[in-house]
């Protein structure tokens, strides 16, 4: 079964149809592309622990190089391909570990304080602007790239050039344009790494520069490459998340009243709109290293698998369309779960809650500047994130 961009703009609709035919399906996103998508409500979580199920870097490359280059015999391509898989395995490894090392599960409410501080800082620039702003391009997207940079510990001076070159290497439609951003972000990524090691402070840079680079012997090219991919996942994540919960809420009148007259479910509130208005469309992809047999579906060892971060049923969360926030807490996929469960979960619940909750208290009455059929979707099987959201801030009660 292929599935389309059509599709994936409307993805909850999709999962439902899939679901009709059996909780795990075959599909494709494109030429090549088959993988098992699992999308039933008991299914996925279980899939998702599931130790068959790797989330090993070179196993996947494995895998997809088994299927594309088996018949080429390009040993070239192989060997640097696997090169790189074994430097992002090692990568990704590395920074889990420094992530939960330097900044534990409870260290989230640590960054509070930045967090707030660039909201502010990012609303108060809008003054002068007649209150009229696209709240993704102008709030959602900076407000992604400062809050990582807090995490990651870019400096201030450095901010606005990285924000230019994250934009343009998740939004340019242009390779030539994103491989440009992608060089001169790489260039100033150097040069942080290189004070680093100089000059460490407690930061991820720090961290990285120092674990990395003399314990899996990957050159400094290596470690780069793996810090943009670190980056651009935050950021994707972020600006997705806060421009798809404020679109949920511009359009739900109901939520929106609840929130305003009770500020203190707005944990709730995003736990709730991470499972209807999630940044992806599916999990990161995995691979089975044994058979597994899911109801009537067997996949076989090498054979990629996806799970939906869809809704689960309404008997778990009550009503499916959240018109009661307070029913609706954790336990949903949208940061996935097990092995696929992201090490930087705790962050941007805490990202979009910060901005979520000072947004409704310095401009209650915020509201929708365009209509829903007038706003364009970015649409991918992994990232589904509204392009723009045009707003009228509308801070008085007039």
């Amino acid at each position: 079964m292929h599935i389309g961009d059509g599709d994936l703009s409307d993805p909850f609709s999709t999962y439902r149809a899939l679901r009709t035919y059996g909780p795990v399906q075959r599909v494709s996103t494109g030429p090549d592309t088959a993988l098992w998508l699992v999308t039933g409500h008991e299914a996925a979580p279980k899939m998702a622990a599931d130790a068959r199920l790797s989330t090993d870097p070179a196993t996947i490359s494995a895998a997809i190089r088994e299927r594309f280059t088996k018949d080429c015999g390009d040993a070239e391509m192989n060997a640097r391909a696997g090169h790189y898989t074994t430097v992002l395995r090692s990568f990704i490894q590395h920074a889990n570990k420094a992530v939960h090392n330097e900044f534990p599960e409870g260290a989230a409410t640590e960054l509070r304080d930045p967090f707030e501080r660039v909201t502010h800082a990012l609303l108060d620039s809008f003054a002068g602007t007649e209150n009229s702003i696209d709240l993704v391009a102008d709030f959602a997207m900076p407000y992604a790239v400062h809050s990582v940079c807090e995490l990651v510990g870019i400096a201030e001076h450095d901010r606005a050039d990285v924000t230019e070159w994250l934009d343009l290497i998740i939004l340019s439609p242009s390779r030539a344009i994103e491989r440009s951003a992608s060089g001169q972000l790489a260039e100033k990524l150097a040069a942080l790494f290189t004070a680093r090691r100089v000059h460490p402070r407690r930061d991820l840079l720090s961290t990285l520069s120092g674990r990395i680079s003399t314990r899996t012997g990957a050159t400094e090219e290596d470690v780069v490459h793996g810090a943009i991919l670190l980056l651009v996942v935050s950021v994707e994540t972020t600006f997705s998340i806060i421009g798809n919960m404020f679109y949920r809420l511009l359009t739900d009148d109901v939520l929106l009243d609840q929130l305003r007259a009770a500020p203190e479910r707005i944990p709730a509130a995003v736990a709730a709109l991470l499972r209807v208005n999630h940044a992806q469309n599916i999990s990161s992809i995995s691979c089975a290293t044994e058979p597994i047999r899911i109801a009537d579906q067997r996949i076989q060892p090498g054979d990629l698998v996806a799970f939906t971060l869809s809704d689960r049923p309404p008997a778990d969360f009550g009503d499916p369309h959240m018109q009661q926030v307070a029913r609706c807490a954790g336990g949903h996929l949208a940061f996935g779960y097990g092995a696929h469960h992201a090490f930087g979960a705790s962050y941007a619940r805490q990202q979009a809650e910060v901005a979520l909750r000072i947004v409704l208290r310095r401009y209650p009455n915020v509201r929708l500047n365009a209509r829903t059929t007038e706003l364009e979707w970015l649409t991918s099987p992994f990232l589904r994130s509204v392009r723009q959201l045009p707003v009228l801030l509308a801070p008085t009660n007039s």
